[in-house]
């Protein structure tokens, strides 16, 4: 049976979004969070969910845009142990606004189950740990992004219970049947 490792950078770094999308109740997998170098995340205009981009491509940002130079590195979870089940449904979930890239993800934590992650938590100091081959998912649609970083806190204040919304779920059944 083939695993697969995936970086998530946006709403899949909740776990409770991440088994729902599943369909499972992700015991099979273990979390950790990580770094992914040379990429940068941005929102995604009239979305609560973000997008990245490698660092080299230009998105045509402006002089007054709230980018920076520290932002050529994104952080979020590390996963292992997703089954082609589990990547079946993250490339539906997806959709045709992503494209599934190989990529070098920094564990900054130990792997645990999904079940004990704490969303917030820091890592704090921590060594810079080998990479480790995953797949994640790029914006295909770079005109799309706004010119500002997407924020996991603010998504979590603001908009996380659309996610939890049985409404919302049910349309992403009905469509991944």
């Amino acid at each position: 049976m083939t695993e697969y490792t995936a970086f998530f950078y946006g709403t899949l770094m909740h776990p409770k979004i991440l088994t729902r999308v599943l369909k499972n109740d992700g015991s099979h997998l273990l979390i950790a969070h990580a770094v992914l170098y040379e990429y940068t995340r941005y929102k995604v205009k009239y979305a609560a969910f973000p997008g990245i981009t490698p660092t080299n491509q230009d998105i045509n940002l402006n002089d007054d845009s709230t980018y920076n130079h520290e932002q050529h590195s994104v952080e979020g979870t590390l996963v292992i142990g997703l089954t082609e089940s589990d990547m079946e449904m993250l490339d539906e979930f997806e959709g045709s606004q992503y494209e599934r890239k190989t990529v070098q993800a920094h564990p900054l934590s130990p792997f645990i189950p999904p079940s004990r992650h704490q969303l917030l938590a820091t890592p704090g100091e921590s060594k810079k740990q080998l990479a480790v081959e995953a797949e994640t998912y790029v914006y295909r649609e770079v005109d799309h992004l706004e010119h500002e970083p997407w924020s996991f806190e603010e998504f979590l204040e603001k908009n996380a219970w659309m996610w939890f919304d049985e409404r919302r779920l049910v349309a992403f059944s009905e469509t991944s049947k």
